[in-house]
């Protein structure tokens, strides 16, 4: 999960980093229903009520994807951008790009 080259994190590293910061004892993974040729997805209810979804682009190129019932909110990227470095936060409003 380390780049011999760099000694920096793969993407892996760094996505699951996010999961065990994001997923907390009490949540819970809901039912989500997506696209499954181009990303995943997978939703959860928090604890505190404020929801929260995982999404992974599954092609080589960018996907655009809108979320039923999302207006804005902080998103936590890994992509090819972030390379070994932590991941990115951005507020997105309705729909996004997933970067491959």
């Amino acid at each position: 999960m380390i780049y011999h080259q760099t000694g920096l994190p793969t993407a892996r590293l760094r996505v699951l980093q996010l999961i065990q910061k994001n997923l907390l004892i009490g949540d819970n993974l809901v039912q989500t229903t997506s696209d499954e040729s181009q990303f995943h997805a997978q939703a959860l209810e928090t604890v505190d009520d404020t929801g929260k979804m995982l999404l992974v682009n599954k092609l080589d190129k960018g996907v655009t994807i809108e979320v039923s019932g999302f207006q804005k909110a902080d998103v936590e990227i890994v992509d090819m951008g972030t390379g070994g470095n932590p991941w990115r936060t951005e507020l997105v409003e309705g729909g996004m790009e997933l970067s491959p």
